[in-house]
């Protein structure tokens, strides 16, 4: 349920709503903008009589939302989420560019990616400390080791930095170094994590499932902004299918649907999705021009020899020139691309 209040509402206006809500038992969200104030009702709605709220002062209409996702539909917030990460603007005119090693396997790797994506107008480092790998046997990556190169790479090149968090313990150790939290496919359900991530300020991705529906992927998303952290992007990196030529089948009908249902900023990786270098570029521009709002994107110095996912990870100077191509697609759609700097 959400309720709307007149934009000439007083706080004691909107202070009394939200009292005689919670009296219920129910939780209530505020949402401010464009002049508006909007209460998301979350909890048992079904038994609330509507009219009990119609008639309070200073409110302008109750909707009730069928969808399960209160929080992150766009009933409770029709203006779409705008997230600012230190130089990068997610959710706003400008495609977000995210790039870099699938993990950090060294300093030297590190850095050397940190200035060629940044060089092409990359504004947020990728990078995993912690890796979920298929076999126990395959590298793991380095920890925190990881995360103090990821973090100084990106400081050094004016980057924010991205990474993947895999359990709730992980968290504290993880704040310092960076600046969005990653949330992988197969963490996508790990409910108690979304909680105690819902927690924190710090902005986070959320991947789709491997084969999770699009209103289950809005509802992890709901667990993180349950918690009081409205800073969430959705990132689709490709559903599995019957199809076995493609690592996954990126879903590109998931763009413009989500954006439909939801406020929330929606990111693509076309580097999972594919699994194969060469068809990369393809699905970065087809995503772009769906409206993707940005692009999570491997680029290594050196893929041939990546210890992880080293067969869809791009080479600096073909993420360069996808950039280059990507700056042709965005103005037909009304956004633009970063541009190509120097880098300190």
């Amino acid at each position: 349920m959400v309720i709307v209040m007149r934009p000439d509402s007083s706080p004691e206006d909107v202070k009394r709503v939200e009292q005689k809500l919670r009296a219920r038992g129910l939780q209530v969200f505020l949402s401010n903008g464009n002049g508006k104030t909007v209460l998301g009702v979350a909890g048992d709605t079904k038994s609330v009589d509507v009219r009990d709220y119609q008639l309070l002062p200073g409110v302008s209409e109750v909707v009730r939302i069928s969808v399960p996702f209160k929080l992150a539909s766009r009933a409770f917030q029709p203006e779409s989420t705008v997230i600012r990460v230190k130089n990068a603007v997610i959710g706003g005119g400008e495609v977000a560019l995210m790039a870099g090693p699938c993990t950090v396997e060294s300093e030297s790797q590190t850095m050397d990616a940190a200035e060629k994506v940044a060089a092409a107008g990359a504004k947020v480092l990728r990078g995993g400390a912690f890796k979920p790998r298929s076999s126990p046997y395959s590298f793991q990556g380095l920890g925190e080791e990881g995360l103090r190169i990821l973090k100084e790479a990106g400081d050094r090149h004016g980057l924010a930095v991205i990474s993947e968090v895999m359990d709730v313990s992980q968290i504290s150790m993880m704040l310092p170094y960076v600046d969005i939290f990653q949330v992988g496919a197969r963490n996508m359900q790990n409910f108690t994590l979304l909680r105690e991530l819902g927690r924190t300020r710090t902005p986070v991705l959320v991947k789709r499932g491997l084969a999770a529906t699009i209103e289950e992927w809005l509802m992890s998303a709901e667990y993180v902004m349950s918690g009081g952290n409205h800073e969430v992007m959705l990132c689709e990196r490709g559903i599995r299918t019957f199809e076995t030529y493609t690592r996954n089948t990126l879903d590109i009908s998931a763009i413009p649907v989500v954006h439909k249902l939801s406020h929330l900023p929606v990111i693509v990786d076309p580097s999972h999705a594919i699994g194969i270098r060469a068809k990369v570029p393809p699905l970065a521009m087809a995503a772009v021009a769906a409206g993707a709002d940005g692009l999570l994107i491997e680029v290594h110095p050196d893929p041939e020899r990546a210890l992880c996912d080293g067969a869809q990870s791009l080479f600096p100077e073909q993420f360069a020139e996808l950039v280059s191509k990507l700056r042709i697609i965005a103005p037909a759609i009304g956004r633009t691309i970063p541009p190509a700097r120097a880098t300190p």
